[in-house]
């Protein structure tokens, strides 16, 4: 969708971005909106027309605006124009969709982190020290373990007076 004169006058003075807000300038609001409409009808970003500048910079300032809450206004702002409205209430229910699939991420990771520092915890009685090796990496430990009984028979054989055990390459 390509906005009117008429359309583009209601949203300006509603976008981040514009002359007089603190912090940066939005290069071109107006492209980006138009953008954000484009996207609204396809929800792939990565397909962004090139006219519309870099997909990965229209994705990060539609998150931004996203995070303030902008959408969301802009969909209060704009019920009286049916078009407009149609094209927000889209962006909105993709930008709710964002946030939640986000924040159900984090939550994830978060879950993660907690099940593996407990898990670390029922294994070892102290909690690891800084360089210690952690949960994640059995791998290590296997060869640690492997180093230290290595050493342990090169010392009995040592005592013997026997040659150390066979190494191989």
């Amino acid at each position: 969708m390509i906005l009117t004169d008429e359309q583009w006058e209601k949203l300006e003075p509603l976008l981040l971005g514009k002359k007089g807000d603190p912090g940066m300038q939005g290069r071109d609001n107006r492209l980006f909106v138009e953008a954000v409409f484009w996207y609204a009808g396809t929800h792939r970003w990565r397909n962004l027309p090139t006219e519309f500048g870099k997909w990965n910079t229209a994705y990060m300032r539609f998150r931004r605006w996203n995070l303030r809450g902008l959408w969301h206004r802009l969909k209060e702002e704009t019920k009286d124009d049916p078009e407009l409205l149609v094209q927000f209430e889209k962006i909105v229910a993709h930008a709710d969709n964002v946030q939640m699939r986000a924040q159900q991420k984090a939550d994830m990771k978060s879950l993660w982190k907690d099940r593996s520092w407990s898990m670390w915890e029922s294994r070892n009685e102290e909690k690891p020290r800084a360089g210690a090796v952690g949960a994640g990496s059995h791998w290590l430990r296997l060869l640690m373990e492997r180093s230290d009984q290595e050493s342990t028979a090169n010392e009995e054989s040592h005592r013997r007076g026997g040659p150390g055990p066979k190494v191989s390459p």
